[in-house]
């Protein structure tokens, strides 16, 4: 009786454990968790005035309320 129920656990972890793996998209340019195999251009993008127009840095500070001196 016992063993029906660990094959059926078993069996049930074993296609959760694949399920995210479908749901997986590929990445962007805007992936901030990625390896960057080139440092240079990874440091230029860094550095691209750019940026500031995806990631609105000033409108970040706003939010929370950030005062001279905090950070």
């Amino acid at each position: 009786m016992r063993q029906p129920i660990v094959i059926a656990i078993v069996v049930t972890l074993g296609f959760a454990s694949g399920a995210g793996v479908r749901g997986q998209t590929a990445q962007t340019e805007h992936d901030a968790h990625r390896l960057h195999a080139d440092p240079t251009a990874y440091i230029a993008a860094l550095e691209d005035p750019k940026r500031d127009a995806y990631q609105k840095p000033q409108e970040v500070i706003a939010a929370l309320a950030v005062k001279p001196g905090e950070i």
